[in-house]
């Protein structure tokens, strides 16, 4: 994969409702060894508005390879909706 310039946003937002569990937002930069850098958020049965901005993650965000939200860390069944992801 070839990594992506995201440096001009400073943050990532989405809007999610799930069962109210605690989920994973998950980036992969190329200068960090491929190790994912992670934030976690809960969820609520309602839509709700998450914002994490990148500087949390440890990165400027020059190189990125994938983001990723994820179930976990908990195992087991999850339901989550994820809607209007946007890098701001």
């Amino acid at each position: 994969m070839q990594p992506v310039d995201m440096s001009t946003a400073k943050e990532i937002s989405f809007w999610a409702r799930g069962d109210g569990k605690v989920y994973r937002v998950m980036l992969f930069a190329q200068s960090k060894g491929m190790t994912p850098m992670i934030r976690t958020f809960q969820s609520t049965t309602e839509w709700k508005e998450h914002t994490i901005p990148l500087a949390a993650f440890g990165t400027e965000g020059k190189d990125v390879v994938m983001l990723i939200i994820a179930a976990g860390p908990a195992t087991g069944a999850f339901e989550l909706f994820v809607d209007g992801v946007k890098l701001r």
